[in-house]
Parts: structure tokens; sequence; C-alpha cells
């Protein structure tokens, strides 16, 4: 078979998608405050990079949801 096969198609993008939804992944894992719009700017924005990076930044660093104690 000459070229790529379907399953180089399957296997490179099992890995491009996840490294690329990785902010709103961190968001939603960290229960980041702004967790929807982290992911709505990732899917709209995030090819270019450089908003890319910001978010990736923006998930690590922004507080997460504070959790209220059962007492």
């Amino acid at each position: 078979m000459d070229g790529v096969s379907i399953w180089h198609w399957v296997i490179v993008m099992a890995v491009v998608v996840p490294i690329g939804f990785l902010p709103s992944i961190i968001a939603f894992a960290r229960g980041h405050v702004q967790k929807w719009l982290v992911f709505v700017l990732n899917l709209l924005l995030g090819w270019t990079g450089i908003v890319w990076v910001g978010m990736l930044i923006w998930a690590i660093v922004g507080r997460p949801v504070a959790v209220k104690e059962a007492t």
C-alpha cells in the first residue's frame, strides 16, 4: 500500500485531539470556575496556538470552585 492508511489517521487523531483540548480537560478536571468558557474558547480559537497557550495557563492557574463542607 502506498501512502497513509486509515489507521494512521485514526492514531494521529487519537493523539492530536486530546492535546488540542488539553486546556478544557484540565479546566474540567480541576473544577475551574469558568470551565465552559474555557471549552468554548478552546473549541473556537484553540487552533490558533497563542490562544491555546493562554487558555492552558488560565486552566492551570485559575481558581477552582470552592467546595462547601458538610457539617
